[in-house]
């Protein structure tokens, strides 16, 4: 018996789509699932820039909605700032909604987005694709058996180098309407991981700041946070900051020693006992929370497979209702964005 397709309609063709596309295509190849999964449609206005003869490409959502009837999901991947707009072009077509983080430029219009698909009933997911690292679970799994104690405080940080770039100091990233830029872009995937983790913070303290002119957007951003548990911990992300190994990782305090997730090494979790030194605990197919992940033998880069894990998730979600318990929808991103702000 053949397999039911997922078909998906993915709104825009730059970088991040590109991204989502490669991640349904991966989740096919390397993933058992019950369904296939299939980008069926591309709405861009550079039609000659999709290389894909087997996608329809739309030259506006209108001339999509012809196609309804065949679409399961609407995959919205344009610039922060018409993510409303889209959400609420496509409401009509009554689709599971599929929106690449920041779900809006600001907290006003992302609660917006939230109000309009609720009112709606319909299913959302947001690619806060941190949540299906496995080094993450395991954190999650020590962290419950107070394998070295209680939490005395944690440290994030998320840096890139790739707006060194004169060029990409100019695109539409780094200018205020977008909403902010380190902390919107890569401060939201921290943010969520510690809400994921942790729980929710009872404060929450924003400094950022800009270095080169040109720039409208913040380069550097550090949150400090303290929780409702009643530690402390803060979240640094920059687009400016280059290392020979670029850090992605969470460092966990405890009474008995520390964790160290290294989103780089995401098989792994290292773990520094006081009193016992160092030893890691890895990841293998035997874990349930590896279920939308590759075995380590069929990883690519972290990101790639991380976002295959997400779409694959969501996809699952909208072909039979099942729940992970790891997507973010709608509701859950919004709590994280708003940790963007004093609180």
């Amino acid at each position: 018996m053949d397999k039911k397709t997922i078909h998906i309609a993915v709104i825009a063709f730059g970088g991040i789509a590109k991204s989502h596309i490669l991640g349904v295509y991966m989740a096919n190849m390397k993933l058992s699932l019950p369904c296939n999964i299939r980008v069926s449609h591309i709405v861009t206005s550079r039609p000659k820039a999709v290389p894909y003869e087997d996608i329809k490409v739309c030259s506006s959502i209108e001339e999509l909605k012809k196609d309804a009837a065949s679409i399961d999901i609407i995959d919205i991947c344009n610039i922060n700032q018409a993510h409303l707009a889209t959400i609420k072009e496509v409401l009509s077509m009554k689709k599971a909604i599929y929106c690449e983080k920041p779900l809006a430029e600001h907290m006003k219009a992302a609660n917006e987005a939230v109000a309009l698909v609720k009112h709606m009933g319909l299913m959302t997911g947001v690619p806060l694709i941190f949540r299906y690292l496995p080094c993450v679970h395991l954190l999650k799994e020590h962290l419950r058996k107070h394998t070295l104690g209680e939490i005395i405080a944690f440290e994030a940080v998320f840096y890139h180098d790739s707006y060194l770039q004169e060029a990409k100091r100019r695109t539409w990233r780094t200018q205020s309407s977008a909403g902010g830029g380190a902390s919107i872009d890569l401060g939201i995937h921290m943010l969520d991981i510690i809400r994921f983790l942790f729980g929710e913070a009872a404060e929450a303290k924003n400094r950022c700041s800009i270095h080169f002119p040109q720039v409208d957007a913040d380069e550097v951003s550090q949150t400090d946070l303290i929780m409702k548990a009643g530690y402390r911990g803060s979240v640094q992300v920059s687009r400016i900051y280059h290392q020979k190994q670029q850090k992605t990782q969470l460092e966990v305090f405890c009474e008995k020693g520390s964790y160290l997730c290294d989103f780089t090494q995401t098989y792994e979790l290292e773990i520094n006992d006081y009193l016992k030194g160092t030893s890691y605990c890895k990841a293998d197919e035997t874990h349930a929370f590896m279920r939308y992940m590759a075995a380590q033998k069929a990883a690519t880069q972290y990101h790639l497979d991380a976002h295959m894990a997400c779409i694959a998730d969501f996809a699952r979600k909208v072909y039979d209702g099942s729940d992970s318990g790891f997507l973010a929808d709608f509701e859950e991103a919004v709590k994280s964005q708003a940790l963007l702000y004093d609180k």
